[in-house]
């Protein structure tokens, strides 16, 4: 009796198998591609030309090499960027500069002045984007001095004093005598609110080398070069003596502050799925039923610069170079 239960039992599942598997089917799901957008990487620096770069999203899914990155980059053969301070307009001019795409919108007719706004347009495809943003005023930095890790590594530390009773805003930015731009630093966080320092000292601290964040520049690796990012960590990050560091200690509006807010947010929270989606804010405005990404930025910057000329001796550097 028993064993007959158990041939029946047995013939019941391998039928109920039998049933589900013919029930399986492959699918596939075709996937919508959303429509690429405007993306906006523009900044107004006091006393310099406002300069924007101008390129298009791509599909989450798409394929990314060097030919599909550059036909994203959007030229003065497609756009026509106009930037004005109230009083004059400047058709921002298509010209070379040592930054990835190496070439982007610049203006000639105005540099940034404090306590002043600008306003952006891009006319696109038929379309018009627009933007505004402000220079506050800047806040002068007290003192910059490097904290040596070693006899040789180096890592730089800015202070300022903040004005009370107003909220204000600060970015950082760093270059050395190798690099044409300042860049953000590689590791930690660029911006700062006074939120919880109203009136009190301020600092940067760890402020380490500003590298370009672009996976484009891995087809230009050699592994050699990868083994030395990673096992050379102090020369990636790192200043050391005979360096000359220059420092950009910016101010800017709420607006700007929150953009760049949501950027760290989104990149902390990327693929974690015990965390809220934080999606990253713009101030750019598109076309009724378009989108647009990306910012619009007004710096009120603030330099010093110094020469590493050994660990017991720093030598300061006026201005920035």
């Amino acid at each position: 009796m028993i064993e007959n239960l158990l041939k029946i039992s047995i013939i019941f599942v391998l039928l109920s198998l039998v049933a589900i598997s013919s029930c399986i089917k492959d699918i596939t799901v075709d996937l919508p591609q959303a429509e690429p957008c405007m993306v906006v990487d523009g900044y107004v620096d006091f006393d310099d030309y406002p300069i924007v770069f101008l390129s298009k999203s791509t599909a989450y899914f798409q394929e990314l090499d060097t030919n599909a990155v550059n036909e994203t980059i959007i030229t003065d053969a497609k756009a026509t960027v106009i930037v004005s301070d109230g009083s004059i307009n400047d058709t921002l001019q298509y010209l070379p500069i040592q930054h990835w795409p190496y070439k982007c919108f610049i203006g000639s007719k105005f540099k940034g002045q404090l306590n002043h706004r600008y306003d952006l347009k891009i006319l696109y495809d038929g379309s018009t984007y627009t933007s505004s943003t402000y220079i506050p005023d800047t806040i002068p930095i007290d003192t910059v001095f490097p904290t040596f890790m070693n006899d040789t590594f180096a890592v730089m530390r800015i202070n300022w004093k903040d004005p009370k009773n107003q909220s204000n805003y600060y970015t950082i930015h760093v270059k050395n005598q190798t690099q044409a731009m300042y860049y953000r630093p590689y590791a930690l966080n660029h911006i700062i609110s006074d939120k919880m320092s109203d009136g009190q000292a301020m600092s940067f601290a760890m402020v380490v080398k500003g590298l370009e964040r672009n996976a484009y520049y891995d087809n230009f690796f050699t592994k050699e070069e990868r083994d030395s990012f990673v096992n050379k960590l102090g020369d990636v990050f790192c200043f050391r003596e005979g360096d000359s560091v220059s420092l950009k200690l910016s101010t800017i509006d709420n607006v700007s502050y929150n953009i760049w807010e949501s950027w760290y947010r989104n990149y902390l929270t990327d693929g974690n799925p015990f965390t809220n989606p934080a999606s990253v804010k713009t101030n750019i405005d598109a076309p009724d039923g378009m989108r647009a990404y990306g910012f619009w930025v007004g710096y009120g910057c603030n330099y010093r610069s110094l020469y590493l000329y050994s660990k017991d001796s720093v030598v300061p550097i006026g201005g920035k170079f």
